[in-house]
C-alpha cells in the first residue's frame, strides 16, 4: 500500500517554516493596515477648521478637535502610520506571493487525491 504521507526534505520543511513565518508577519500587517483604514481631513465649520475621522464607507466622521498643534500632530501621525502600514502589507503581499510559487515547486501543501475527494 502506498504511504499517505511522505517526509518533507529539509528545503520543503524550511519553506515551509518560512512560508508561516511570512504568513503571521502578513496577518499582522493586515491588521495594522485595518486599524488605519478611512481618512483624516481638515473641515471647515461656521469659520473654524476641524480635523475629522471619516472612519466606514457611507462616510460616517468623528471630530477630533479644533486645528491645533495637537490636531495637526494627530493627523500627520496618523499620515505616517497609514502609509507605513500600506508599505508593509505590500512587500508581506510580494513575499507570500514568491513563497506561494516556491512551495507550488516544492509541492508543500498538497494531498493524496483520496484525501481531497473525502473532503469535498
Amino acid at each position: 500500500m502506498r504511504q499517505m504521507f511522505s517526509v518533507l526534505t529539509p528545503e520543503q520543511a524550511r519553506y515551509s517554516i518560512e512560508t508561516a513565518q511570512h504568513f503571521d508577519g502578513w496577518r499582522a500587517a493586515s491588521e495594522r493596515a485595518r486599524k488605519c483604514a478611512g481618512s483624516m481631513s481638515w473641515k471647515i465649520v461656521g469659520g473654524r477648521t476641524y480635523l475629522v475621522r471619516t472612519h466606514d464607507r457611507r462616510g460616517g466622521q468623528i471630530s477630533l478637535g479644533p486645528r491645533s498643534p495637537e490636531t495637526e500632530a494627530v493627523f500627520e501621525q496618523f499620515w505616517r502610520d497609514k502609509q507605513d502600514a500600506a508599505l508593509r502589507l505590500r512587500n508581506a503581499e510580494t513575499r507570500l506571493a514568491e513563497l506561494a510559487r516556491m512551495n507550488v515547486a516544492l509541492r508543500l501543501g498538497r494531498l493524496p487525491r483520496l484525501v481531497a475527494w473525502l473532503l469535498t
